[in-house]
């Protein structure tokens, strides 16, 4: 591991996690999960930011860099409960909107679902990361007299280790939403050039090379979606799924949950294997968190589990900082399928109706179903298979009282082995890849 990613893992001391896990009610392992995610992922999305934003971010981090207090403030705000109004969580939050955009909702999603904390939690963590990166490159910017190009000119050399570090699933954030329909690769060069004209130079050489990588990722990606594909069972993984994936998107875009199958390599499966295992059948059976009872809107009360569909899902909606959009995905854990049919197996009936009477005690929700396969077999049969699977839930849902209303109009789609969240090159990433997931497009 490079000295850098060391240094990051120290960021979040023993005693800064232990005041967060405590105030937020979450976990110590929770909170540290998500940390070692969002500290490379800050990173990496700052690296690919819009150069727009650059001004802003670099006075954020001078701000940051000056104020001595910055970590004390925060983890007396964690202690004493005052996290609201806190100005270093504010600090922190600023430099988040101003790398990540419009996409910080989708990514307080995904951090929930990889970690396991609530999306209130998550939000604030996102803050909480922001306050500690700031801290790091505002010190190293104003202790070594370096402007914000001199920053990223220094960060790009360990561009390569940040990016390892990036957990699977979440690369489709590290490119800010541009104010206007440019590409992902031009706003990376609009970041790499402001970082050159900020430094004097030196980096210039390598926005060919990096042209060419993204060309050569696009076509490799697209090769592989049109050559493999499979018909297996659906299930579901812990990593969260990231954007909309309808038919008219492009393999690699930097707004839709394209790219996550360009991160979703061998860290992905590992990841998941730790909560979960295969049964004889070859489904992903997830470890259930601890038992949970979900008192609904209309008094209807849900038996789930900690971290499950329904208790995300449902704090989701409850959330009033959640925004919905397409790039919200909630993966179901127990939706399990026949073989190679689109036949629901018994078992998925619980989770199915706790589903159902979540989206009837608010009727304002607005949802899409998606199903995916993993990569082995006929790539076209996969896909017909997917929708049919999702075709299948979608139908069960209507049966079971959910209203029309409650669907987009595009109730549901089948993308096949599209946007996988784990590694296809085992048996446990496959069988997490085959899954039904749910995206929440209004509340």
């Amino acid at each position: 591991m490079s000295q850098l990613l060391e240094t990051l893992k120290g960021l979040a001391t023993n005693q800064i996690v232990s005041a967060a896990a405590k105030h937020m009610g979450e976990s110590e392992n929770g909170i540290t999960k998500a940390l070692g995610g969002l500290l490379p992922t800050i990173l990496g999305g700052m690296l690919n930011s819009n150069s727009n934003n650059h001004s802003v971010i670099g006075d954020l981090l001078g701000k940051a860099g000056g104020n001595t207090n910055l970590i004390t403030d925060l983890v007396g705000g964690f202690a004493g409960g005052q996290t609201d109004n806190n100005p270093s969580l504010g600090l922190g939050s600023s430099l988040i909107k101003g790398i990540f955009g419009d996409k910080v909702g989708g990514l307080v999603n995904l951090i929930s679902n990889f970690s396991g904390t609530k999306s209130s939690s998550s939000n604030s963590l996102l803050s909480l990361a922001g306050t500690l990166i700031a801290s790091f490159l505002g010190k190293k910017m104003l202790g070594e007299g370096l402007n914000l190009g001199g920053i990223m000119n220094w960060l790009g050399g360990s561009r390569k280790e940040i990016e390892s570090a990036i957990p699977a699933g979440f690369s489709s954030y590290l490119t800010s939403s541009e104010p206007s329909s440019r590409s992902a690769s031009t706003a990376s060069s609009s970041s790499l050039s402001s970082s050159d004209d900020n430094s004097g130079g030196g980096m210039k050489w390598l926005l060919p090379l990096l042209l060419l990588g993204l060309l050569g990722l696009g076509i490799w990606y697209f090769m592989k979606g049109c050559n493999k594909s499979e018909d297996g069972v659906a299930t579901d993984t812990t990593t969260a799924m990231s954007s909309d994936a309808s038919s008219d998107q492009v393999v690699v875009d930097a707004m839709g949950h394209d790219s996550l199958a360009v991160q979703a390599d061998a860290s992905a499966s590992t990841n998941a294997t730790a909560g979960g295992s295969l049964d004889a059948d070859g489904n992903w059976i997830t470890v259930k968190g601890d038992p949970k009872k979900i008192k609904l809107d209309n008094g209807v009360e849900i038996d789930a589990t900690k971290g499950s569909l329904e208790d995300k899902f449902h704090s989701f909606i409850k959330d009033p900082n959640a925004v919905a959009g397409k790039d919200i995905w909630f993966n179901f854990e127990d939706l399990l399928f026949d073989t190679g049919k689109s036949t629901l197996k018994a078992s998925s009936q619980k989770q199915l109706d706790n589903a159902v009477e979540i989206l009837k005690a608010y009727p304002n929700v607005k949802i899409k179903l998606g199903g995916y396969t993993d990569n082995t077999g006929d790539s076209t049969a996969n896909v017909k298979l997917s929708d049919s699977r999702a075709k299948t839930v979608y139908n069960q849902m209507m049966n079971k009282g959910v209203a029309k209303t409650s669907f987009e109009d595009k109730a549901y789609e089948g993308y096949g082995p599209q946007h996988p969240v784990a590694d296809n090159a085992t048996p446990e990433g496959r069988a997490q890849n085959r899954r039904i997931s749910l995206s929440v497009r209004a509340k």
